[in-house]
């Protein structure tokens, strides 16, 4: 017959197929392994992406050289998406360091959580380093920067006038999500002038000058 092509396959008494026919169909588990095969390769091959991605950023960093934006989100550096002005005042009964909602980040974990201009803020665990570089110096303008990694938790304790302290568990978003240009480029700068900084808070008397 023109067109036509001839097989040999054969139906058993049950009417499954026999010979080549049975061999060529694929059961449920074997789909499923090969699957979950597929599956495995692919993580390991993004895995491998994402690390020399990351290994060529932090060489590029110790080089000096620029960065991509997705070499920057490969160093997965975390913000809240807060900033603050900080003081000491009388709060939990003694003298702590306390700060002033100055900045909030537009659609960062900060915003979400109803973070607002002008609220009071305290930050987790005290960094006694920190304040007593500033106890000091009590007259001295210095910026803090804290580098985290992102998905990191950071516990808050919001104070608002006549309301009970609020506290809030935020989760750092990669500072490459933050929404404002002018915001990102100088977490950028910050890190390009660090040279991938180590986690950890840094104060300076400016963003460009930091220390630990």
């Amino acid at each position: 017959m023109f067109g036509s092509a001839s097989r040999h396959d054969t139906l058993d008494s049950t009417g499954a197929p026999t010979g080549a026919a049975a061999g060529a169909i694929a059961t449920p588990q074997s789909t499923a392994q090969d699957l979950k095969a597929t599956d495995n390769a692919a993580k390991l091959e993004s895995e491998k992406a994402a690390a020399d991605l990351y290994a060529l950023a932090v060489q590029k960093l110790s080089q000096k050289q620029k960065l991509s934006a997705d070499e920057y989100r490969s160093l997965g550096v975390g913000t809240t998406g807060v900033e603050s002005w900080h003081s000491f005042q009388w709060f939990q009964g003694g003298f702590n360091k306390v700060g002033t909602v100055n900045v909030v980040y537009a659609d960062s974990p900060a915003e979400k959580a109803g973070i607002r201009l002008g609220d009071k803020i305290t930050y987790g665990a005290r960094d006694l380093a920190v304040e007593a570089k500033q106890r000091a110096n009590p007259y001295l303008s210095r910026v803090l920067v804290t580098f985290a990694p992102e998905g990191t938790p950071l516990d808050v304790t919001i104070l608002r006038h006549k309301q009970p302290p609020i506290k809030i568990t935020l989760i750092r978003m990669n500072i490459e999500d933050i929404k404002e240009p002018r915001i990102r480029h100088e977490w950028e700068r910050m890190i390009r002038n660090l040279g991938f900084p180590k986690e950890g808070t840094y104060t300076g008397s400016s963003d460009s000058h930091l220390s630990r």
